[in-house]
């Protein structure tokens, strides 16, 4: 009777599960079509084909060269602060500089998730804790413009008259661009990203709704007041409209002839 239980593979030895690596489950666990993402998707969580491709490149690039070859059942909190100190010593491949506090912390919720999963599943008896970073750590600090400078910048039309390029060591100048302007002409890509930004300052909209605005988002009233249906979003990665926006909410934001 075993051997046919196992033959018909309705039974598996649990020995087996000793040899199972972290790269077994991990290599395309994060998958929008995998079961991971679905179980997500049907248990009411919003959940994007960009995040699954995002979590399956923090774990393709910062866990797997770590531990991808791990055996489960090795998987021990020294194991674990061995990958978080190795992170927190790690440098980014365009910058050179350390991780941030909030990637590391990502990269180590993507491995929790497949911890979680294994715990699950019995392939693991006693699942390993992860301890976080700070979020604070090395994080890039933002640059807020005054109220008054701001103004300043919108306020003249010169602030985004062309610039003609220098040529800087190691970056090429566009020669077609840098002949068709002069420097008392205004550079459309300037007009554009003008438009842009002072939609954003207006609005409170993020640059991937405003990309996504068409013709038919905005209604003008006999008022002089238009309004602005938020409904879409551009996405940047994949180069294509996202049918909802960041949240899955729609809204619509009124703006006056002068653009207030």
């Amino acid at each position: 009777w075993a051997d046919e239980q196992l033959s018909s593979g309705k039974i598996a030895l649990k020995k087996e599960v000793k040899f199972l690596t972290l790269d077994d489950i991990g290599l395309g666990f994060f998958d929008y079509q995998s079961p991971w993402a679905q179980n997500r998707i049907n248990s009411g969580y919003r959940l994007s084909e960009q995040q699954c491709l995002i979590k399956q490149k923090l774990y393709d690039n910062h866990i797997s060269p770590r531990i991808g070859s791990c055996k489960l059942t090795n998987l021990d909190n020294t194991t674990l602060d061995r990958v978080r100190e190795s992170l927190l010593q790690s440098k980014t491949l365009t910058t050179g500089k350390p991780l941030t506090g909030s990637t590391i912390n990502k990269a180590l919720s993507v491995l929790t998730a497949i911890i979680e999963y294994a715990d699950r599943k019995e392939y693991i008896k006693r699942p390993p804790s992860i301890q976080r970073v700070s979020p604070r750590l090395h994080r890039k600090e933002r640059i807020v413009l005054p109220h008054n400078e701001v103004i300043s910048l919108f306020a003249d039309i010169t602030n985004w008259q062309y610039v003609r390029p220098k040529s800087r060591a190691g970056k090429s100048v566009n020669p077609e661009k840098a002949h068709r302007y002069s420097n008392d002409e205004i550079d459309p890509d300037n007009l554009r990203a003008y438009t842009v930004c002072y939609l954003a300052w207006k609005t409170g909209m993020r640059e991937s709704e405003i990309q996504g605005l068409t013709q038919a988002d905005i209604e003008f009233t006999p008022t002089g007041e238009s309004l602005i249906s938020i409904t879409k979003a551009w996405n940047k990665m994949f180069r294509r409209i996202n049918v909802t926006t960041k949240t899955g909410k729609i809204g619509v934001v009124p703006l006056d002839r002068r653009g207030t």
